[in-house]
């Protein structure tokens, strides 16, 4: 559920105290003018205020002094503005709400822009989701907020108000292109809730206006919209339940039908022309809207979260309409247009995934759904931990199953700079008292298949200096290592770097990954698949293989001695991996994505004549004549000035083919 990082407010029953005569919120401002500094110290004082709703009392914080007049407060804000808020807030669909609600606000108040920033659950930062009027490229300066930042992000994390008049002097508002446009004021207030603030809505001036006036709208413009987001989130919870439970317990199709029409609704809300759900807990199951038997992501559908960008980094993934452009594992999915994929997650763990798709004529989902797609998952994320523990021992419509492993208490990193992570925190290598420590570590892992021994392994720490002087040095060593590496009392039971004789190895199991290992592990997968002619799931294990290879086996050493012929070796083994999956693209005519692996595999090794025919034929086949031949010409020339050679006949010959004919056969 989103919420306020920080504070929690009175119940929402306190919020939205309305006086019985008038129908307005009872507002009660009070004259308590603090002055004090804000931020920067050598800035204009900043005066407090404090406003009252009912029970619930909100800060102003402004620059400039505000004494509120004995007349002002409820009775100002007529019954008709009133009226006009809740017809807006309650149109159909939350995304129209808002947009009419700023729409309301900007003609009421004679504000030049109005913007509402939503909480997103996931990464607790605030993101503009909304914004009408003047100068939207100034106000998107700065999309995402954290907690404190900024004027939206501190009206968020503290839950009060804040003026800025003027603004351009105004160090709390850290936008300057919207200063440059030429904004003299702007005003933010927070959405309430009954579990915290959900954002905050802005409001930005040219001129100074009715500051009186500008409150009260705000105010109960975001008090009403708290309300209505509140609802629409409690709606998505008991529907997602609801609909989820009967699916689970009911037999097909009834069980299904509740289900997809609440898929039907998110589709509503969010605009979009196809959601699928994927949920793997309290059990796997799948469905979506309109109705389809099996899923259009099969890395999703067929094995664990593990491939998915979205689920395995816990953070929302955008899919654009052409394939090439996607991270490789997301160029299986089915069907067109753009796609939106957001984890439903609760306490960071994964309990499914939400998939929307907008045609591809449409740009990609603006920010305002991918705010609304985020709180329709967390929505569902309650409901199905809600679920969790308590559905049927057996699914009575199975799907295959999708399986959530849980992070290893250690990962390293060998590919690029070397990198060790415990328990999910990196491993500062300045912490580490002894530099020789990570070295060890390093050399036991690039050599992680097989035991070292001790002899060379202090020849490789000092130097070829005489292994006998640095036998004690060594048991230090290794001694802090396996402090360093150690957990709890079981993890000690079974070490991580375990001893045969005068030989060292590092030992991988559940609580250990290694990035070299998961290398070797997807590049004997994708051999497998190969073999047995099941192209897609060599497409796959190639990519997630070829992913892991961010840079040279131990970038952050080129000169070290000991691990040479093992990165000229781990670099072959890439670019070959790249070629083979060059080749299976071709093979289902995806030619974009062949370039792209070609493409990658001359960033290692641009030297190699046989890649560039590869790369010229994949142009040639995609429609691209012009390119195939700039790319001949760049082969030449780099084999002329960089090694004094020609081309082969074999690639001039093909440069003959594509001059020859416009079209591959």
């Amino acid at each position: 559920m989103l919420s306020n990082p920080s504070v929690h407010n009175e119940p929402l029953w306190k919020c939205a105290m309305v006086d019985a005569a008038s129908g307005n919120p009872t507002l009660q401002p009070e004259a308590l003018t603090h002055p004090h500094r804000g931020p920067d110290a050598t800035g204009p004082p900043i005066h407090q205020h404090t406003r009252r709703y009912g029970e619930r009392a909100i800060e102003v914080l402004s620059n400039r002094e505000y004494h509120p007049s004995p007349n002002t407060g409820a009775a100002a804000l007529d019954p008709q503005t009133i009226q006009d808020i809740a017809t807006r807030i309650a149109a159909a669909s939350i995304r129209q709400a808002i947009e009419d609600l700023l729409g309301f606000l900007l003609q009421r108040t004679q504000a030049d822009a109005a913007e509402i920033l939503l909480a997103e659950q996931a990464v607790r930062e605030l993101v503009l989701a909304y914004h009408v009027g003047q100068a939207r490229e100034a106000f998107a300066q700065i999309a995402r907020f954290r907690p404190g930042q900024g004027v939206p992000g501190t009206v968020w994390a503290e839950n009060r108000a804040i003026l800025c008049d003027p603004l351009p002097s105004d160090s709390r508002f850290v936008r300057s292109a919207v200063k440059q446009a030429g904004f003299q004021c702007y005003f933010g207030a927070p959405i309430p809730s009954s579990r915290g603030s959900l954002g905050a809505i802005g409001l930005a001036f040219r001129s100074s206006p009715d500051f009186h006036l500008v409150e009260q709208v705000a105010f109960t413009a975001a008090t009403w919209l708290g309300l209505r987001i509140e609802a629409v989130m409690a709606s998505w919870q008991s529907q997602g339940l609801a609909a989820v439970l009967e699916t689970l317990l009911a037999e097909p199709p009834e069980g299904r039908a509740r289900l997809t029409a609440f898929l039907a609704e998110v589709a509503r809300q969010v605009g979009a022309s196809q959601v699928e759900l994927y949920s793997v807990a309290p059990l796997p199951l799948f469905s979506a809207f309109p109705f389809r038997p099996l899923p259009a992501c099969p890395i999703v559908a067929t094995v664990d979260f593990g491939r998915c960008p979205a689920a395995r980094d816990r953070q929302t993934t955008v899919l654009s309409s052409l394939p090439h452009e996607r991270a490789i594992p997301c160029r299986l999915a089915e069907g067109g247009g753009n796609w939106y994929c957001t984890p439903v997650l609760f306490n960071d763990r994964v309990f499914g995934l939400l998939r929307c798709r907008q045609e591809a004529e449409h740009a990609l989902f603006p920010p305002e759904t991918i705010t609304l797609v985020e709180l329709v998952t967390s929505a569902l994320a309650e409901a199905l931990h809600l679920l969790d523990g308590r559905a049927p021992s057996e699914n009575p419509q199975p799907t295959r199953r999708i399986v959530v492993h849980d992070r290893p208490r250690i990962a390293l990193r060998c590919f690029g700079s070397f990198e060790v992570a415990i328990d999910g925190q990196p491993v500062d290598p300045r912490t580490v008292p002894r530099r020789r420590v990570l070295q060890l570590l390093r050399m036991l892992a690039v050599h992680y298949h097989r035991f070292l021994p001790r002899d060379v392994l202090i020849d490789w720490l000092w130097e070829r200096d005489d292994a006998t002087e640095h036998t004690t040095q060594f048991f230090v060593i290794v001694h802090e290592l396996r402090r360093l590496l150690a957990g709890s009392e079981t993890e000690r039971a079974h070490p991580v770097i375990i001893r045969d004789g005068d030989r060292y190895q590092l030992t991988l199991g559940s609580d250990v990954w290694l990035d070299l290992a998961e290398f070797d592990r997807l590049l004997e997968i994708a051999r497998r698949a190969d073999t047995a002619g099941d192209r897609l799931s060599a497409i796959d294990a190639y990519s997630r293989a070829v992913d892991l290879y961010r840079d040279d086996l131990l970038a952050d050493e080129p000169y070290a001695e000991w691990c040479w012929m093992e990165r000229e070796r781990r670099r072959e083994q890439c670019i070959a991996a790249l070629r083979q999956l060059a080749r299976a693209w071709s093979a289902m005519g995806q030619w974009d994505s062949s370039i792209v692996a070609l493409r990658r595999a001359l960033e290692l090794d641009r030297f190699r004549e046989d890649i560039h025919r590869e790369l010229m034929r994949a142009l040639w086949a995609a429609g691209r004549r012009a390119e195939a031949i700039r790319q001949f010409a760049e082969c030449a020339r780099l084999l002329r000035q960089e090694l004094g050679m020609e081309p082969d006949p074999e690639t001039l010959a093909l440069l003959d083919q594509i001059r020859r004919s416009p079209h591959s056969s």
